[in-house]
This record gives structure tokens, C-alpha cells and sequence, in this order.
């Protein structure tokens, strides 16, 4: 077992690097803690580490953050984007349904499936006029 500070490291370079691929940041977390049998296997610690990555990108996109009262639009998008996640991840985790999806079966068979859904979403041509 490697030291809690290590493992921290190592956890926060696996999520600040994979946050922004459009790959399961989260999953990478599950499937590296689960390799190390990590005591820090827990969802206030993901939890943790993905507020590192909004306080990356709210530091990185502080400018336009300050205009967003000049852009309506943005702010309506940002806020009708968010809603919906909201409501879900907090009926996910009052019934206790976010623990099912934190297995690695789950994670193998949804990438497996959104990889082949990816497949064929880049080998679709879409003709234009």
C-alpha cells in the first residue's frame, strides 16, 4: 500500500489530466484505486478532486466568468445546462443509486458500449448540400 500522500498525488495528476479527454474521469479514479486497493475509495474524495478541476477552470475562464452579466445568453445556457444535472445527481444520491454506478463492472460495460457508439459515430458521413 503506498502512502496517502502518494496516492493523493497520483489521484489528482489521474484527474487533472483525464478531466478534460473525452474519457470517464471518475472511472479512471474507481479503476486506479481499485489496482492500488486504495483506503481513499470514497465519493466525498472524487468529490474532492473534481472541485480541483472547477477551481482550475473557473481560475482559467475568470474573465469571461466576470463578463457573464454582458452575456445573457451564456448565462441562460450555463443555467438551463445545469438544472437537469442537479436534479439527477441528487435523486442519484438520496436513493443511494450512485454507489451501483461507482463498480467496475458497470465502467467496463459502459465504456465498452460508448466505444463502439463512438465507433460508429465516426465512421457515419453525413452528406452535405
Amino acid at each position: 500500500m503506498i502512502s496517502n500522500y502518494l496516492e493523493i498525488l497520483i489521484l489528482s495528476i489521474i484527474q487533472g489530466t483525464s478531466e478534460f479527454l473525452p474519457v470517464s474521469s471518475s472511472a479512471h479514479l474507481i479503476i486506479f484505486s481499485n489496482i492500488i486497493d486504495s483506503s481513499n475509495q470514497s465519493i466525498i474524495f472524487d468529490i474532492g478532486l473534481h472541485l480541483g478541476s472547477l477551481l482550475a477552470i473557473i481560475f482559467y475562464f475568470k474573465k469571461e466568468l466576470l463578463n457573464i452579466s454582458n452575456d445573457k445568453k451564456l448565462f441562460n445556457l450555463l443555467l438551463i445546462g445545469s438544472i437537469p444535472l442537479i436534479i439527477v445527481g441528487y435523486i442519484f444520491y438520496s436513493t443511494g443509486i450512485i454507489y451501483s454506478f461507482r463498480n467496475l463492472n458497470v465502467i467496463a460495460w459502459t465504456t465498452l458500449i460508448f466505444g463502439i457508439l463512438m465507433y460508429f459515430a465516426d465512421t457515419f458521413k453525413i452528406k452535405k448540400n
